[in-house]
């Protein structure tokens, strides 16, 4: 994925800036000592602080799974389960590594990108201190964007794009917020192989800089489950003593469970069998009969694997592509644990794609 002039994303760490400015006023950013001091309106993207609310930044993540090669940033999200993901940097130059971070500017310092990966995706921090810095936000995708199937995500607001290369990313909500705390209307538009952050020319115009933007995306496993859509799988894994016929995990109760249920989940790696232990989360369905979007999600016990703290969400998602419907599963996994059970990176990848394949053909054997 080749990220233009984004308007990136979430949690981030401090950036010293200057004070409120004018348009006219541009000024540059000072990335000397990037992460001394936040403007307080932005202390909403931070996700790890101390009791102090200090910054307690993840030193390791950007120095050890994000590199810079060329005109590219390559991103390692934790989780083992995701491929890397490639970010352009047309415009901008590598500063540095900052806190967990990659820092990024260009050539007057008006724009500054903050990249990490995160446990199955990446976050940017971009800071723009004049309208014409933040006015072009793009998402350039070389792969090439399923345009049928994105649009159709799009005109659902759930803002998901799928690669040419079969791929899946979800786009997290954008947030922008000037420095007087003011936030600005933002929203993604798709455009081709592009995904573009449209922020209207009245907010620009109007806003002090500078200005701050959190997004960000996830990568989706994304598996075909054949004539099987959610409105089907929901009836059939409610049925009493169907949900483990169906759900292949060795642990999980009969019945569909409950919110807050315990769920004594193992999986079998070389004769052991590792402990996946969760509570059941929320359930929630969007959309009309036969063609919605259904799931539910695990949170993850102190006993789990992956780490307390860590989550997977399950959707199955029905759609219409040139008056063929089409239904998949989606799984996104959030991961704590960077290393979960020392089982090596390639072998651990291999089970949990085995596992969530069987799960998806157990649902389309549903329709047959």
């Amino acid at each position: 994925m080749i990220i233009r002039n984004i308007l990136p994303t979430a949690a981030i760490s401090a950036i010293a800036v200057p004070a409120s400015t004018t348009v006219a006023e541009a000024a540059a950013i000072d990335l000397t000592d990037p992460v001394s001091a936040l403007n307080p309106h932005f202390s909403q993207f931070l996700d790890r602080t101390d009791e102090d609310g200090d910054v307690e930044p993840s030193v390791e993540r950007s120095a050890t799974r994000s590199s810079s090669n060329g005109g590219e940033l390559t991103i390692d999200p934790a989780l083992e389960v995701i491929p890397e993901i490639s970010q352009g940097t047309t415009g901008l130059t590598l500063h540095g590594q900052s806190h967990g971070y990659t820092v990024l500017s260009n050539e007057n310092e008006d724009r500054a990108d903050f990249v990490r990966a995160d446990e199955a995706g990446a976050s940017v921090l971009h800071i723009a201190s004049s309208a014409s810095a933040a006015a072009d936000i793009t998402l350039e995708f070389p792969e090439g964007i399923d345009e049928a199937k994105s649009q159709e995500s799009f005109s659902r607001s759930s803002a998901r794009v799928f690669l040419d290369n079969g791929d899946g990313l979800t786009l997290r909500e954008p947030i922008v917020r000037d420095s007087d705390g003011a936030y600005l209307n933002a929203s993604y538009e798709l455009e081709g192989n592009n995904v573009r952050v449209i922020v209207p020319d009245s907010d620009l115009s109007d806003a002090s800089y500078p200005l701050v933007a959190a997004s960000g995306l996830e990568y989706i496993m994304d598996f075909k489950i054949g004539d099987t859509g959610p409105y089907a799988a929901r009836e059939k894994m409610h049925k009493d003593g169907q949900f483990n016929d169906i759900f292949p995990v060795a642990g999980a109760p009969e019945n569909f469970p409950e919110k807050g249920d315990l769920l004594p989940l193992r999986v079998p790696f070389e004769g052991l069998g590792l402990n996946f232990e969760c509570i059941m989360g929320d359930e929630a369905s969007f959309g009309s009969d036969g063609e919605y979007l259904w799931g539910y999600n695990f949170l993850a016990t102190e006993n789990h694997i992956d780490g307390e703290g860590s989550s997977i969400r399950f959707e199955i998602a029905n759609y219409d592509i040139d008056s063929v419907q089409q239904n998949d599963l989606y799984v996104h996994g959030v991961v704590v644990n960077d290393n979960p059970g020392n089982i090596p990176n390639a072998i651990y990848k291999a089970e949990a794609h085995r596992k969530w394949q069987e799960f998806a053909d157990n649902l389309a054997d549903l329709s047959r």
